[in-house]
């Protein structure tokens, strides 16, 4: 700050890294309302803020929990002519699913497509967790289909979210499809993927397909946990087979 109005009083023209260097300090230190000013200072000096000092500011104010400010300079962004990048909607996206506004999401994410932009897995990731959380399973396999399109792979953790809202959902065939997907697609699921599988079926008392899986789980060599067994145990419990049970417990 000291520095640009040094090069003020010397009649020394400041240019836009000038200005973003600063700016970024600001935002890094928590103090994104104090680094506005700047961006006003930059108009007034004739210069056009690029796509990286817009992409410091949306971010510093999204971790403000400021998300219509920063959409607000993301329109900005549209009137002067910056193109956003894949940065400016990743930091978007996630500022507006943290606010639970996943609409909006998937209307940016829809836009990065239109814009010749794609988004990482990450990104993908988040909006599928959120959406299997507001209970809108379809649209999160929705989501998992377009990352399949664009020719990448699907990691275990999308996978889990979505086994794990089908089963919420009770929708214990749609889950178990996953599952084979997994396999078919050479991914190796982990334990979570099989204890959530096993709790569903066991609450709904088919206890035989959830030792089927636990056995699978042997075979592919993932170690069943303290949650694997308890569930296990629980629904041999709750279906009678207390023998079975206790054997297990050893």
């Amino acid at each position: 700050m000291a520095m640009l109005k040094v090069m003020g009083k010397k009649g020394c023209q400041p240019k836009v890294v000038t200005y973003t260097v600063p700016t970024d300090g600001l935002c890094k230190g928590g103090m994104t309302e104090e680094a506005m000013p700047l961006l006003e200072e930059m108009y007034g000096n004739g210069l056009k803020p690029d796509v990286f000092t817009f992409n410091i500011l949306i971010s510093g104010l999204c971790k403000a929990d400021k998300v219509e400010e920063a959409l607000d300079l993301y329109k900005e962004m549209g009137k002067i002519g910056c193109q956003p990048d894949v940065v400016t909607y990743s930091t978007l996206i996630d500022g507006l699913c943290k606010g639970g506004r996943i609409e909006e999401a998937m209307y940016l994410l829809v836009e990065m497509y239109h814009n010749g932009l794609i988004p990482n897995v990450v990104k993908y990731s988040t909006l599928i967790n959120v959406l299997c959380k507001i209970n809108k399973v379809e649209e999160a396999l929705t989501l998992l289909r377009e990352i399949g399109k664009m020719g990448r792979q699907p990691n275990v953790a999308m996978y889990n979210t979505l086994i794990n809202g089908f089963c919420k959902g009770r929708r214990i065939e749609d889950a178990m499809s996953l599952l084979g997907e997994m396999y078919r697609n050479e991914l190796n699921p982990s334990v979570v993927t099989y204890s959530t599988l096993i709790n569903a079926l066991c609450k709904i008392n088919k206890v035989e397909e959830a030792l089927v899986l636990i056995k699978e789980m042997g075979k592919m060599e993932c170690q069943p946990n303290v949650v694997t067994y308890n569930t296990f145990i629980d629904g041999l419990c709750k279906g009678g087979r207390i023998e079975n049970a206790m054997s297990l417990l050893g």
